[in-house]
């Protein structure tokens, strides 16, 4: 995850308007969805995710780097792979 992205970026990846982007996750930021701010001034989306959930989350990154990190050398220690 991207702790921080523009809006112009966000709108040329959805081929949308900045005016929508802002819209759209202004709906999520307000209803708790989505935790991030956004600047308008200076066109940037700051992520802000809650101390526990940024620590969860990298916790389920570990495991699953973890996990396929093991099957790659399973795989890899297998006669004609």
């Amino acid at each position: 995850s991207y702790p921080s992205l523009t809006l112009d970026s966000l709108a040329h990846t959805f081929g949308i308007t900045v005016d929508v982007v802002d819209n759209e996750l202004s709906r999520f930021i307000a209803s708790r969805r989505l935790h991030a701010t956004i600047d308008r001034v200076h066109g940037i989306v700051e992520t802000n995710w809650p101390p526990l959930k940024n620590a969860q989350t990298e916790a389920v990154i570990h495991k699953g780097d973890v996990l396929l990190n093991g099957a790659i050398q399973e795989r890899a220690c297998q006669p004609g792979v």
